[in-house]
């Protein structure tokens, strides 16, 4: 098999454990995800720290006060979105409950949901840091005699296709994935042919549907 002469990476995985594996390679790398202080690899993504607050200025219009944030920041772009979140609910005295969860799945946005059921927990707006948790977490917060966006507003985050399809229509955080890949491949190929290049962080939208 022949060998190759560049790497792509999507994702950076839990703390970075995927990127240092690949690293050990020695092969010209570019990583989708988030930048980070002392990395020696080119970083390409969106600025999650921006969208995680957009989605906090969104609750704040809305008049939410007991936000709840689903996700795993162990991951780096997870991470960023919490803290732009937090940050900027932080200037209205708001501090949000972080429901950790590992696996971004609509059982586990359902588990999350519950949970604060079980707990007594009130909450009136949810941001999870995947559309599918975010899914969930709407199937959840229905079957327990609550609406959306009535009750609780509900954003999640890449925009896939189904967001707008799905009932009511998902609110979501939207990355430009095409011009994406259209960087991540020609700094991977400036970094074979040995061209200078750099890190880029793309703009992010916040998508207002009916969540």
């Amino acid at each position: 098999m022949q060998a190759a002469d560049g790497l792509i990476l999507l994702g950076q995985g839990v703390h970075q454990d995927a990127v240092r594996r690949f690293d050990k390679l020695g092969l010209p790398m570019v990583v989708w995800g988030a930048h980070g202080q002392g990395d020696a690899h080119v970083v390409v993504g969106g600025d999650n720290r921006a969208g995680g607050a957009a989605v906090a200025d969104h609750f704040i219009a809305l008049g939410r006060q007991h936000p709840v944030f689903i996700g795993n920041p162990s991951h780096p772009e997870i991470f960023e979105r919490l803290n732009g979140f937090v940050d900027a609910l932080a200037k209205h005295g708001i501090k949000p409950l972080l429901m950790r969860r590992d696996e971004f799945t609509p059982d586990s946005g359902m588990d999350a949901v519950h949970s604060l059921h079980a707990r007594k927990v009130g909450f009136d707006a949810i941001f999870a840091c995947s559309d599918l948790l975010a899914m969930g977490a709407i199937r959840a917060t229905l079957e327990l005699g609550r609406s959306v966006p009535g009750d609780v507003s509900v954003v999640g985050y890449d925009d896939m296709p189904i967001c707008a399809s799905f009932l009511p229509p998902l609110s979501s955080v939207r990355q430009d994935w095409q011009e994406g890949g259209i960087l991540l491949a020609r700094k991977v190929l400036a970094l074979i042919r040995d061209e200078p290049t750099c890190s880029e962080t793309l703009p992010v939208t916040l998508i207002v549907r009916s969540t």
